[in-house]
């Protein structure tokens, strides 16, 4: 889209660091760590998190279990489909802020049509993509409602 072809030359201003993968990803044990740490690794090069990846005890679920040796957290997805779940998203965007990075992941509007099937988001201060998102980065907030943005209105 014409209107957002500014997008790589407002993230170099604001220093964002964007990422996109395919939200049909996951096909065997491994596919859910493999995402997340390639993600930490573009993001948070400073942040020493280790990830370990198991399958639940009943089989339906793979977990990652993030760990810097002081904190843990765990990320999901259904081991009986290929699609990441909406709690990944939330699970997801906690990153940066659950191991204090001081940075924050937030997602272009997928509503407008710039994504298809894939996530594309960036990674920076909340400062910056704030500031990014006032001058022409399509960014959604953490909790605001997709349809109540002015650029789902402008479509």
């Amino acid at each position: 889209m014409e209107k957002y072809s500014n997008i790589p030359e407002l993230a170099k201003q604001y220093q964002l660091t964007e990422f996109k993968f395919d939200t049909e990803c996951i096909y065997d044990k491994g596919d859910l760590s493999y995402l997340i740490s390639h993600i930490i690794d573009a993001t948070l090069p400073g942040i020493n998190i280790s990830i370990v990846e198991e399958v639940s005890v009943d089989g339906s679920q793979y977990v990652a279990t993030l760990s810097n040796g002081a904190l843990n957290m765990q990320i999901f997805a259904d081991t009986d489909a290929d699609w990441l779940p909406d709690t990944f998203f939330i699970q997801l965007e906690s990153i940066p802020v659950f191991f204090k990075s001081g940075k924050f992941y937030y997602s272009i509007i997928p509503a407008i049509g710039l994504t298809g099937q894939d996530a594309w988001y960036f990674c920076g201060t909340e400062t910056n993509l704030k500031a990014a998102r006032k001058n022409g980065i399509p960014l959604i907030f953490p909790g605001e409602d997709i349809t109540e943005t002015q650029e789902f209105k402008d479509m």
